[in-house]
């Protein structure tokens, strides 16, 4: 092991500690965080043109992400009912 001289040790006092840079921080903090990729999956379906429009129409009041919103909901109150009911005939 190389011993550092009092000069290294004044220049490793200046130099900022890797947990104290802020450019790390927020990149270790975006490798963490995850995505929509990570949690969702895309889907490629028909909707009847008529829905479509009736959805767009509301869609153009809403804030961004609803339609992703929309059908995640729509297709989990959906899913909760079929489920229970299969329950049933078993």
């Amino acid at each position: 092991m190389v011993k550092k001289s009092a000069i290294d040790h004044l220049v490793d006092m200046d130099q900022p500690k890797k947990e104290d840079n802020l450019y790390d921080k927020i990149i270790n903090k975006a490798k963490q965080k995850e995505t929509q990729e990570d949690t969702h999956k895309r889907k490629t379906f028909m909707i009847r043109r008529d829905l479509d429009e009736r959805l767009s129409k509301v869609a153009e009041q809403m804030p961004y992400g609803f339609y992703r919103e929309f059908f995640n909901s729509a297709i989990e109150k959906e899913l909760v009912k079929i489920e229970k009911e299969l329950e049933k005939r078993i």
